[in-house]
């Protein structure tokens, strides 16, 4: 077995824990067997899920607007340069967007499930529309755990309470009385 280096290799790798969710939410009663529909929406019509365990930091209306001052302006600013590596290869006619955005119908709104960058970098090009999964029933937290799962620079405190989120979604009970704040605080000490 290949031994891992850095945090970001040990934890992009995929966990059994994953594999386990998704074996457990695959013949739960609450997994949707809906497909959804493929169309373009318009992305003034996209609110963001305030529940997405997902720790972006831009600016949901202009992510280009960081402040001097913010204290998060560095991560904003590094954040940002990889969105504008994304917009670039959306705005490439012969690549475009290869995989669209998962939304759920809200009303006359549509509320994001996944797809949080390539929607901040569609607006980073000017662009209106954006081609999107519009589901009627999705295992919420599931998708969003499973996209997130993969990134390569996820933070420990997303994943477990991205972890902790599924489990409640699809009805695994996570230890009763547990304080999840003080065992995510003695993982992150734990693995730095």
């Amino acid at each position: 077995m290949k031994k891992l280096s850095s945090k970001a290799d040990r934890f992009s790798q995929p966990t059994k824990a994953t594999a386990n969710i998704a074996a457990m939410v695959e013949g739960h009663s609450h997994a949707s067997k809906d497909a959804g529909t493929f169309i373009e929406i318009p992305i003034a019509q996209i609110i963001p899920d305030p529940k997405n365990h997902r720790d972006i930091k831009l600016d949901w209306d202009n992510p280009e607007d960081i402040a001097e001052d913010d204290p998060h302006a560095e991560k904003k600013r590094a954040e940002l340069e990889l969105l504008r590596e994304m917009a670039k290869t959306i705005a490439n006619p012969q690549v475009g967007l290869i995989n669209a955005i998962t939304v759920l119908r809200r009303g006359d709104s549509y509320q994001l499930i996944s797809g949080h960058r390539r929607t901040l970098a569609h607006k980073l090009l000017g662009l209106t529309i954006i081609r999107a999964n519009v589901r009627t029933r999705i295992a919420t937290r599931l998708a969003q755990h499973v996209e997130n799962a993969q990134r390569r620079d996820i933070e420990l405190s997303e994943l477990i309470t991205s972890l902790m989120a599924v489990m409640g979604e699809v009805g695994v009970p996570v230890a009763p009385g547990l304080d999840h704040a003080k065992v995510q605080e003695a993982l992150q000490a734990e693995v730095g």
